[in-house]
């Protein structure tokens, strides 16, 4: 990556890193070390995708780009629902702990 454009992004990145923090504080400074959360993230797969993850049941599961989840349940479910709405995919729940 061209030096310029490091040095010409870098307030944008130091200013994202300064919101990071303070969301992790936000997020953790009431967290008790022994509880856990709960996140929800709604999306369609593909019939293929979908019977290679079932035939893995149990197994480990991971993602190869970021993911969006939320604390609602039913926020991630809309998504589900509209995925469902597409005959080429499977609507599916994540609920992660």
């Amino acid at each position: 990556m061209d030096i310029d454009i490091i040095i010409r992004i870098g307030f944008f990145i130091n200013d994202l890193h300064r919101d990071i923090q303070r969301l992790h504080s936000q997020q953790f400074d009431d967290h008790q070390p022994d509880k856990t959360f709960t996140v929800y993230r709604g999306q369609g797969l593909s019939k293929e995708d979908f019977s290679k993850m079932i035939k893995t049941k149990g197994g480990l599961l991971s993602f190869n780009n970021f993911l969006s989840t939320s604390k609602n349940p039913s926020t991630a479910l809309e998504f589900v629902q509209q995925a469902a709405t597409n005959p080429d995919l499977v609507g599916i729940l994540f609920v992660m702990t």
